[in-house]
């Protein structure tokens, strides 16, 4: 049950973040960015320059002519909003994934949000991984600090070997003083274009469960059965109804949260630089 807005129980602060690239297969992280953001109105709290954190080549700006004929450059960005849900403040942080000082982009973040004083901070992500589309995606949460760990059943850290800016994001929101979860979601394999309505719609109904409050993501249920409709038409027209129904059978002999999510990052960082 959502706890009631009283005097008693002032309203909290959430820092949300995710990024585009590496950490988020088929968008589905940023899209729940997205979605909370056009859900409660959100409102700018500012934006992180790219200059100093984005390799320009890589991402380059966009021209577009205006209504009175003139040239319009958008740079890409990092934007920082802030979204009014009726019992909690959520601070958004959406933008691709910096090329280049990590560190410096994760304090220039934290200077932004810092008058607000956030008490929690939750980093999300998205892999790709051998699952079928045919069963709910697998969600987890994870969490350095014991005292979230047993309040939210979240699991500990044990990810040992690459990270992107999901990981360096949440060391800097624990070395700030603001206890940070990673929330991922599964997303299969053999879909790799976005968008995954199924996959942002499992994040946030974990963050539902983390946050205890409620979201509206009617709309994204009905795009997510459409969504796996849709995947049931291409898995035949490609092939790969042998391959899901392996994938399906696997799951319902095996529980379908991978005992290891750090095998399947791995896994995913390596088919994208092979």
């Amino acid at each position: 049950m959502a706890h009631e807005a009283t005097e008693r129980s002032p309203r909290r602060t959430v820092l949300l973040m995710a990024f585009s690239g590496w950490n988020d297969a088929c968008d589905a992280a940023s899209d729940v960015i997205g979605h909370l953001a056009e859900a409660y109105d959100a409102q700018p709290l500012g934006r992180v320059q790219p200059g100093a954190y984005y390799d320009l080549q890589r991402h380059r700006p966009l021209v577009t002519v205006g209504a009175d004929g003139r040239r319009v450059v958008s740079w890409v960005t990092t934007d920082v909003l802030l979204a009014k849900h009726p019992l909690v403040d959520l601070i958004l942080v959406r933008g691709p994934e910096p090329t280049f000082r990590w560190e410096e982009f994760c304090a220039d973040i934290l200077a932004i949000v810092a008058p607000l004083a956030p008490e929690l901070a939750c980093t999300l992500g998205a892999v790709s991984a051998d699952i079928p589309h045919t069963r709910d995606l697998p969600v987890r949460a994870f969490t350095q600090s014991p005292e979230l760990a047993a309040e939210l059943s979240a699991e500990a850290i044990a990810h040992e070997g690459f990270t992107g800016i999901t990981g360096i994001a949440a060391d800097a929101c624990d070395d700030a003083g603001i206890p940070s979860l990673r929330v991922w979601v599964s997303v299969p394999s053999y879909v790799s274009t976005p968008p995954s309505p199924k996959a942002t719609l499992a994040l946030l109904v974990e963050l539902q469960r983390l946050l205890d409050i409620e979201i509206d993501v009617w709309e994204l249920a009905e795009n997510s059965e459409q969504w796996s409709s849709a995947m049931d038409e291409l898995a035949g027209e490609q092939g790969l109804s042998t391959w899901v129904n392996h994938l399906d059978e696997a799951s319902e002999r095996e529980s379908p949260r991978s005992d290891n999510l750090a095998d399947e990052i791995l896994s995913f960082l390596r088919r994208r630089t092979n």
